[in-house]
């Protein structure tokens, strides 16, 4: 059942009419330029590390079909047709399936590199306990050996607009509204386990 907090016009697909319609111009422009801004930059957070921190929130702190069923080298293309940005043709190296099962097993799977490890555990404990993680100390002593500042600062913007962004939409369409990927372990019958409430 359609949970809408907006008006939704006929016809008007839910994700690019909150990606690329509502609000004002500044502010629109300002969240799509930043979604743009999540590959297509020149951060030194290699794109798998992205991944990686992003299935993490997607999985749990998001909830979100659509997010989690996203591959960066399938469907960047499409994301970007849908959010209007014309890049030409582009592509990125496929991630192994295992680094978006896994995220849940990030301290013990050995599939994972440290600087993976740490990004996903930085963006569960960001959106779950930032004041725990601000205080921990031990962690951002590791955090500083795999990352430089510059990378830090790159992890906290793109978890803020992962997370507020996928806030904003489930707020304002409803979470079956604003996932239109169905969820690829239900259409295969797969008994995944899911994400620890």
């Amino acid at each position: 059942m359609r949970k809408e907090r907006i008006g939704l016009p006929a016809g008007e697909d839910p994700f690019a009419y909150i990606m690329l319609k509502i609000g004002s111009p500044r502010l629109n422009k300002s969240l799509l330029e930043s979604w743009d801004a999540q590959y297509f930059n020149d951060s030194t957070v290699t794109p798998r590390e992205r991944e990686c921190l992003r299935t993490r929130l997607a999985q749990q702190q998001q909830a979100c079909n659509y997010c989690d069923a996203f591959r960066l080298h399938r469907d960047a293309q499409g994301f970007a047709a849908i959010i209007g940005v014309n890049r030409g043709e582009f592509s990125f190296d496929e991630t192994p399936e295992e680094l978006y099962e896994r995220v849940f097993e990030y301290a013990t799977w050995p599939g994972y590199t440290e600087r993976e490890r740490l990004a996903i555990e930085f963006g569960e404990r960001f959106c779950h306990d930032y004041q725990d993680l601000a205080a921990d100390d031990a962690f951002w002593e590791r955090m500083k050996a795999s990352f430089s500042d510059t990378e830090i600062a790159d992890l906290c913007l793109m978890v803020g607009v992962w997370d507020s962004s996928a806030k904003m939409f489930h707020l304002l369409v409803g979470f079956e509204e604003g996932c239109p990927i169905p969820d690829r372990d239900a259409a295969a019958g797969s008994t995944r386990e899911t994400a620890p409430s």
